[in-house]
């Protein structure tokens, strides 16, 4: 009989998915339990997107024996290189490099024609194929690409090197019946396919994810690419639907953008909120307008002293100072704020880290305001801890009043 081959993306697609993220040592443990399954291959990240999965890819190829380590790559030298790095250790290691294959792909988020694609997939899989004889790669959105074209890129990138091809249904758009059809059309239309092996890796938004990986196997593909519990990636669709209810549209190119800011941000913390979301956008696309600025901060403050601050800010109709006690310097300047902006702020968190070493270190003060019933965002940073809490305020609060005023919307 032959082997169907079991490729475990829960580490990379299944991280992806919300509510999913997973930290170094915690991915470390997923995998120790992927080799007790046995699985062939396991899928542990995409390591150019952030610092934190190149760590845990890099981690999982230290330690984890058995199994195939994979590590994901756009057809970018780039990518690749950081996809080498990370699985140097690994005593089997894959590179699996993709690119969209689709015309409304190729057309509207590569902007490239279908000869610049074939070169692009020849070119990177003969470069993965300098760092491993085991070379992956993956037509995105092959579902919606003209199956003409989808024959010629895998014949082109099987002849320089690629053991397995992957058939992607990125955005769950097929049913059994067609994708078992397409698996076999490929079998039966590409001349050296027979020098790799076909894999599938099914999106389940129409629930029929499990059926089309089987209706692939009966065809001729003899690769599953799965996750536990089938978790997987939002297609970009759960982060691009949320930030739309938020009332941001974004070009793919803007949406790509900010999903890398939101890894790396993933990377950082577990829960990721409606306000995180709202300040990288505004923080990667737009400036926010100042309808306040910080011209004057005097603090009177000591252990025998009821802390004082005297602040002085610009707007359009000029320049207005007031001052305020409170339980504290930073506490004051707030109140002094609230005075002269008539806008009280409820300080729902606030967080101070150094950012640059020494005893001038540079401080980034992070505050999260509600007023009126809306939440966002302040940062600032700066070598006297009170000036940045005091920008940072400030920042919330005229964030604040803009989304009182209008919302902000980036038009594809």
């Amino acid at each position: 009989m032959e082997k169907i081959i079991i490729f475990d993306t829960t580490l990379r697609d299944g991280e992806q998915s919300p509510g999913a993220s997973l930290e170094a040592h915690e991915k470390l443990e997923i995998a120790k339990q992927l080799v007790r399954l046995n699985v062939d291959i396991i899928e542990a990240g995409f390591p150019v997107s952030s610092p934190g999965d190149f760590e845990a890819v890099k981690l999982i190829a230290q330690r984890i024996k058995g199994p195939t380590i994979c590590g994901l790559a756009r057809c970018i030298k780039k990518d690749i290189n950081a996809a080498k790095n990370a699985l140097k250790l690994a005593k089997k290691r894959r590179i699996h490099v993709f690119l969209a294959t689709s015309k409304i792909h190729m057309r509207y988020k590569l902007r490239k024609a279908e000869d610049e694609i074939v070169r692009l997939a020849v070119e990177s899989v003969k470069y993965a194929r300098r760092f491993t004889d085991d070379v992956e790669f993956s037509p995105e959105d092959a579902t919606r690409s003209e199956v003409e074209f989808l024959y010629r890129v895998i014949e082109a990138v099987i002849d320089v090197g690629a053991t397995t091809v992957n058939i992607p249904d990125t955005v769950g758009y097929a049913i059994p019946e067609e994708f078992g059809d397409l698996i076999y059309s490929i079998k039966n239309n590409v001349p050296n396919i027979e020098k790799a092996i076909i894999s599938v890796h099914c999106h389940n938004d129409l629930g029929l994810a499990v059926s089309n990986s089987l209706a692939a196997v009966k065809n001729g593909a003899r690769q599953i690419e799965c996750t536990m519990n089938g978790i997987g990636e939002p297609g970009h669709h759960a982060f691009n639907e949320r930030l739309k209810k938020l009332g941001y549209s974004l070009s793919e190119a803007e949406l790509n953008k900010a999903f890398e800011r939101f890894k790396r941000l993933a990377d950082k913390k577990k829960f990721i909120y409606d306000e995180d979301l709202e300040t990288i956008i505004e923080e990667e696309f737009a400036e926010v307008p100042e309808a306040w600025q910080l011209t004057y901060l005097h603090i009177n403050s000591g252990t025998q002293t009821i802390p004082t601050a005297t602040i002085k800010l610009r707007s359009k109709s000029g320049v207005i100072g007031e001052a305020a006690s409170g339980d504290g310097p930073v506490d004051a300047c707030y109140k002094a704020i609230d005075k002269i902006t008539k806008r009280k702020g409820e300080l729902l968190d606030y967080s101070i880290q150094a950012v640059t070493k020494g005893k001038d270190a540079l401080g980034e003060v992070t505050v999260r305001v509600r007023s009126k019933g809306k939440i966002t965002i302040g940062k600032a940073a700066s070598t006297d801890v009170i000036e940045a809490s005091a920008k940072a305020y400030l920042n919330a609060i005229n964030k604040l009043i803009r989304k009182g005023n209008k919302r902000l919307k980036i038009e594809t």
